[in-house]
C-alpha cells in the first residue's frame, strides 16, 4: 500500500492502532496471497484467500456497526473517498464463499490456463482481466452510483 493513512484511520475507528509500515505489510501480503492463489491453487491457498475475505467482510462490518452505517474510507483502494457500505460487505461475502468453494472442489491456476490452446487461453486470459475490472469497479464506482440514486445528485 502506497497511502496507508486513510487504512490507519479506519483501523482506528474499530480501535486497532497500527503503523504505517503494518498496514504496507498487510498490503503486500495480500497482494503475495493472491499471486500464490493465482499460481499454486491449492486448498491452503484456497482457504487463506476464504480467511482474509472474510476478514474483510467483518472489518467492513465493524466499521459500519461503529458509524451507524455511515460509510467511512476503508483505505482499500488508496484512500478514494468512497465510504464503505453494505454491498462492501455482501461483495466480500460473497469472495470469501467463492474462495472457499474454491479450496473444497479445486480450481485450476494461471499454468493451466497458459496450457490452454493459443485461441482458448487468450479468452480465458481475457475474461480473466474483465472479472477482475468488473470485481474493482463493483467495490468503488457501483457504491457511488447506487448512493447518487434517488438523492437529487444528478440533478
Amino acid at each position: 500500500m502506497l497511502a496507508p493513512r486513510a487504512t490507519r484511520e479506519s483501523l482506528a475507528l474499530i480501535r486497532v492502532a497500527v503503523p504505517s509500515f503494518a498496514v504496507r505489510a498487510l498490503g503486500a501480503a495480500e497482494m503475495t496471497l493472491g499471486v500464490l492463489a493465482a499460481v499454486w491453487p491449492t486448498v491452503v491457498a484456497g482457504t487463506l484467500v476464504a480467511v482474509v475475505y472474510g476478514g474483510f467482510c467483518l472489518f467492513v462490518l465493524g466499521l459500519l456497526v461503529r458509524n451507524s452505517g455511515r460509510g467511512v474510507d476503508c483505505g482499500c483502494y488508496g484512500g478514494s473517498d468512497q465510504g464503505v457500505g453494505w454491498l462492501h460487505v455482501a461483495l466480500n461475502a460473497f469472495a470469501c464463499a467463492v474462495a472457499a468453494a474454491g479450496a473444497a472442489f479445486g480450481v485450476h491456476g494461471i499454468g493451466w490456463i497458459l496450457g490452454r490452446s493459443a485461441l482458448v487461453a487468450p479468452a480465458f486470459i481475457i475474461g480473466a482481466l474483465a472479472a477482475t475490472y468488473a470485481a474493482y469497479v463493483a467495490y468503488t464506482l457501483v457504491p457511488r452510483a447506487w448512493g447518487s440514486y434517488g438523492s437529487g445528485a444528478a440533478r
